[in-house]
C-alpha cells in the first residue's frame, strides 16, 4: 500500500495528508508552477473547453480586429489612445502591463495580448476563481481596493460557493485532478481569463472549510472515478 506521491515545486496545506492515504496502486500528482502553460495556450485551452474569453492574440494582429470592432460599437474618437489591452510576458510574477492600443501596437508588436475589460466602476480588480480539489469545487471572489489586478495591492479573498461535488458532465472532469479557472464578468456573463493547474490554496477560505485529510481523500476519489492508474474496470 502507498500513498499518493506529490511532484510540485511549491507546498500547500493538504500536502502532508497525501502520503496517509493507502491505496492500491501508486500514483503521482503532478503539481508544478513551472510547468503551466503560456498564456496563448492557456486562453486556446479555455477556448476549446468552450468558455467565453477576451478577444485575445498577437498584439499586431489583435489590435487591428478590436479597431474594427470597436468603431462599429462607437463614434469616440481616438480610440488607439482610450481603448486599452493587457500585454503578457514569460513567467508568472509581474508578467503583464495594461497599455493602450497605441502603445501595444507601437511597443510590443510580436507579444500575445488580450483586450482589457474593466472589473469594477473604479477600475480595482475583480474576479472569480473556479477551484478543483480533486472532486471538490469552490468558488472565490477576488478583489483588490487599490490596482486593476484583483490578486494585486490591497487585497481580499472571500468563499462566494461552495460545492459537495464536480458536476460528473464537467469536461476538465477528464483532464485535471487539480486546477483553477478564472473569471471576470461582463454584462451578467462569465469571462474565463486563466487557467492553470496549481493553485496555492494555504491561507484562502478553501483551508478552513476543507481539512488536508479531507483535501486528500478529494484527490484520491477524482482518480478512483476517472479510472486511472488504480487497476479499476471502466465497465
Amino acid at each position: 500500500m502507498t500513498g499518493i506521491i506529490l511532484d510540485s515545486d511549491y507546498r500547500d496545506y493538504y500536502d502532508s495528508a497525501l502520503n496517509a492515504i493507502d491505496l492500491p496502486a501508486e500514483l503521482t500528482l503532478s503539481r508544478r508552477r513551472d510547468s503551466r502553460l503560456d498564456r496563448a495556450s492557456r486562453f486556446e485551452f479555455l477556448t476549446k473547453m468552450g468558455l467565453k474569453t477576451p478577444l485575445y492574440g498577437k498584439v499586431k494582429e489583435l489590435i487591428p480586429e478590436l479597431l474594427t470592432r470597436d468603431q462599429i460599437l462607437t463614434d469616440c474618437p481616438g480610440l488607439e489612445d482610450v481603448f486599452e489591452v493587457v500585454v503578457y510576458f514569460p513567467g508568472e510574477d509581474e508578467n503583464k502591463v495594461r497599455v493602450t492600443y497605441r502603445e501595444a501596437i507601437k511597443q510590443y508588436p510580436e507579444h500575445f495580448a488580450a483586450e482589457y475589460i474593466p472589473t469594477s466602476p473604479a477600475g480595482f480588480g475583480v474576479c472569480w476563481e473556479y477551484v478543483c480539489i480533486g472532486m471538490r469545487p469552490f468558488w472565490l471572489q477576488h478583489a483588490s481596493t487599490d490596482n486593476w489586478q484583483a490578486n494585486k495591492g490591497t487585497t481580499r479573498v472571500r468563499l462566494s460557493v461552495v460545492e459537495k461535488q464536480r458536476p460528473m458532465f464537467e469536461e476538465t472532469m477528464l483532464v485535471d485532478c487539480v486546477f483553477s479557472t478564472k473569471f471576470i464578468v461582463l454584462r451578467n456573463r462569465m469571462v474565463a481569463i486563466n487557467y492553470h493547474t496549481s493553485p496555492i490554496l494555504k491561507g484562502t477560505p478553501v483551508q478552513n472549510v476543507m481539512g488536508s485529510g479531507e483535501a486528500a481523500e478529494s484527490i484520491y476519489e477524482w482518480y478512483r472515478l476517472n479510472h486511472l492508474k488504480l487497476g479499476v474496470s471502466a465497465a
